[in-house]
């Protein structure tokens, strides 16, 4: 997936970066965005469909830089009640399954107030759009979580579920061929770059394409934003650091690994020679078993 690209002398940042995904799409200003957004990957159509949305946590540059968490997502209660924690990324994290629970039921527990009964909780839905393979042994990009009794195959509840969008394993459509809503979508935010050079363009489907069109010119505005800019390449050095120093610790523990292993192996090889001397073998002999030159086998014994 091409979420990042270099033009001229500056990176590009795509949508999937998660402090571009939180300036573009978590601001009040840009509610619009969102919701044509959560209508789409949420696949809502009917009665379903999202027509306001409240943002919980909007986008706010001095709280991005004091975070520490390393998870900037955005949390959303549509005029229904629902809720929703939306997040992208673009580099597996450790924990990744626990991780998402974890800050999904936090959003949850969050939605009663004191002295509230259980009976006024709402649906909660986890959507997480990352660009690498989840779920490797599945196929399927698009993936649906809920407590389930597994045996008789039916949900303990409807309100907590989690949404897991692979855009690793999206496929582009040929000029032409046509694309659903949630497709275009996908596009979009997989591909953002290349709508900002104009080696691709959006569709032509008054359904989504003024919504687009609107993010997109988002994602020039984040990628123009000196101080946003400056956050994305912190992170990008904090991680190569990261990275660097896990493999100078691997090398280092590989190396000690060795060195250990060399000198439980030598003295090894010194037991059994002696014990072969002791047995009345020949220099000559011990040292064609142990594949040493005779000169090492005498340094070995004198040893004792």
């Amino acid at each position: 997936m091409n979420d990042a690209a270099v033009t001229g002398h500056e990176k590009v940042y795509g949508f999937l970066h998660d402090f571009v995904f939180k300036f573009a799409f978590g601001k009040p200003q840009n509610t619009r965005i969102l919701t044509a957004l959560l209508n789409s990957l949420m696949q809502f159509d009917g009665d379903r469909l999202i027509d306001e949305v409240t943002i919980l946590n909007p986008y706010c540059l001095g709280e991005l830089q004091r975070s520490k968490a390393g998870v900037l997502d955005v949390k959303v209660r549509d005029k229904l009640g629902r809720y929703y924690f939306i997040e992208a990324q673009v580099a597996r994290r450790h924990g990744f399954a626990g991780r998402i629970l974890y800050y999904l039921s936090r959003l949850f527990a969050e939605q009663l107030d004191k002295g509230e009964d259980y009976t006024a909780l709402q649906t909660t839905t986890g959507l997480t759009i990352v660009d690498f393979d989840l779920w490797p042994a599945v196929d399927s990009m698009y993936n649906v979580f809920r407590f389930r009794n597994v045996a008789a195959d039916f949900d303990f509840s409807h309100l907590f579920e989690v949404r897991t969008i692979e855009l690793s394993k999206f496929r582009e459509r040929r000029p032409g061929e046509p694309r659903s809503r949630f497709e275009r979508w996908l596009d979009v935010l997989g591909f953002g770059p290349a709508y900002l050079d104009g080696s691709k363009r959006l569709p032509d489907s008054p359904e989504t394409q003024e919504e687009m069109t609107m993010a997109i010119e988002q994602l020039k505005q984040a990628n123009a934003d000196r101080e946003l800019r400056n956050l994305l390449e912190a992170e990008e050095r904090r991680d190569r650091d990261i990275a660097t120093q896990l493999v100078m610790a691997r090398r280092e523990g590989i190396a000690e690994g060795i060195a250990k292993g060399l000198a439980k192996g030598e003295a090894q090889c010194a037991t059994m020679i002696r014990n072969l001397a002791a047995r009345g073998m020949s220099r000559e002999q011990i040292a064609e078993v142990a594949a040493l030159p005779p000169a090492e086998v005498d340094a070995i014994l004198a040893q004792r």
